[in-house]
C-alpha cells in the first residue's frame, strides 16, 4: 500500500509492470508518480520507485508486443527512485488515458508554483515489510491470501479458515 506525504492525495492506480523489477502498481498522486512492486512469497517486502510530477519532461505511448502499451516518461534527472532518465511501464489499461491524467496533475502543480519560486524534489525509496498469511484451497491446494480475496485464485471455490 502506498504512504501517502501529509496532504498528499492518491488520483487513481492501475496494474502495471516495469521490465527492470517485474509487475506492480502504478500510483498517481498530486505530487508525484510511484511505482509499488513486491518481492518475496511468504514475507512480502514492498518497494516503491517515485518521480515527482515537476521532474517528469515529456510523455509518450509506444506500442509492445501482443498488443501491449507502454508509457514512456522522460525525466529532468536520474536522482529519481528509477535511476534512470527514460522510464518505461507497461500498464494495464489505455497508456493515452493515464498520460492525460497525469498531464492534468502535472499542469495543477505547475499552477501551485511561482515562478520565482524553487521546487526542491525529494524522492525515497520505501521498504515496508509484512508478513502475508496463505491460506492453501480444500480443493486444488492453491496458495491464497485470505485477506484479498474469499475465493481461490486458481479454482474458484470459496475459502474458508
Amino acid at each position: 500500500m502506498l504512504s501517502l506525504a501529509p496532504g498528499e492525495r492518491q488520483i487513481d492506480q492501475v496494474v502495471a509492470y516495469q521490465p527492470q523489477v517485474g509487475q506492480g502498481t502504478l500510483y498517481l498522486t498530486d505530487r508525484r508518480l510511484v511505482f509499488e512492486y513486491s518481492q518475496g512469497l511468504l514475507n512480502k517486502k514492498y518497494f516503491h520507485l517515485g518521480i515527482s510530477l515537476n521532474q517528469i519532461q515529456s510523455l509518450s505511448v509506444r506500442f509492445g508486443r501482443f498488443n501491449s502499451q507502454e508509457i514512456v516518461i522522460s525525466a529532468k534527472d536520474a536522482n529519481n527512485g528509477f535511476k534512470s532518465n527514460l522510464i518505461a511501464i507497461r500498464i494495464a489499461m489505455h497508456a493515452n488515458v493515464w498520460i492525460g491524467k497525469i498531464n492534468t496533475m502535472i499542469a495543477q502543480v505547475s499552477h501551485t508554483f511561482q515562478p520565482s519560486q524553487t521546487a526542491t524534489t525529494a524522492t525515497t525509496t520505501t521498504i515496508v515489510e509484512r508478513e502475508v498469511v496463505k491460506i492453501p484451497c480444500k480443493y486444488c491446494n492453491a496458495l491464497n491470501d485470505l485477506v484479498r480475496s474469499k475465493t481461490c485464485s486458481q479454482c474458484g471455490a470459496p475459502i474458508y479458515k
